[in-house]
């Protein structure tokens, strides 16, 4: 098993106004913030939009989003369990029984 020794020394200054580092560790935070790049006019596919998004958080792009008013209509509801096996074979069982499919994957 590894071992990792860890100063926690710059946490407890970055969260303690009163440690003597305080305000070196709140320099240090607002000077190495992480840099957002444009966000793209368009992607070259819908896989390089993914490869994208993949990498990017949508709060980073806020002034580009837009509201919008959208009406869901559920009709149907889904769900998904995990059931042992044997649970299974009697509800599959059950289901013939009362003449309503069971679908599995």
């Amino acid at each position: 098993m590894n071992e990792i020794i860890i100063d926690s020394g710059p946490l407890i200054a970055l969260f303690d106004s009163s440690d003597k580092y305080h305000s070196k560790s709140i320099e240090f935070i607002k000077n190495n913030r992480k840099i957002i790049g444009p966000l793209p006019d368009r992607f070259a596919s819908e896989e390089k939009a993914g490869e994208f998004w993949d990498t990017h958080s949508t709060s980073d792009y806020e002034e580009y989003l837009e509201p919008v008013d959208v009406t869901i209509d559920i009709k149907k509801r889904h769900f998904e369990i995990e059931i042992d096996r044997d649970s299974f074979i009697a509800l599959n069982k059950y289901a013939k029984i009362v003449n309503k499919p069971l679908f599995s994957r």
